[in-house]
């Protein structure tokens, strides 16, 4: 039992390491905070609010990187990253 959970826990880190490269190295790595403010917290189901918030917490620590604006247009900017990465089924 433990062998097969391991064996299949394996397999599912292949697949989401697989999917986080591709999404991170498509042309710009600036998705990169952004998938990490999706990933921050126990729920999978996060308000657009919070991702922003979880965003922007993020980039505090991380000056010296290019940002999406979480501000201008209602984070229009936040809002096209999700759809770009959405429509190439990043986020699934």
């Amino acid at each position: 039992f433990k062998s097969a959970l391991n064996n299949a826990s394996d397999k599912a880190a292949t697949r989401l390491r697989t999917a986080y490269d591709s999404a991170v190295q498509k042309g710009t790595d600036r998705y990169i905070e952004l998938l990490f403010a999706l990933a921050n917290g126990p729920h999978l189901a996060k308000q657009f609010k919070q991702i922003c918030t979880d965003y922007e917490e993020i980039m505090k620590e991380r000056p010296e990187r290019p940002r999406y604006n979480t501000i201008k247009n209602n984070g229009q900017d936040i809002r096209n990253a999700l759809e770009s990465l959405s429509k190439r089924r990043f986020l699934r």
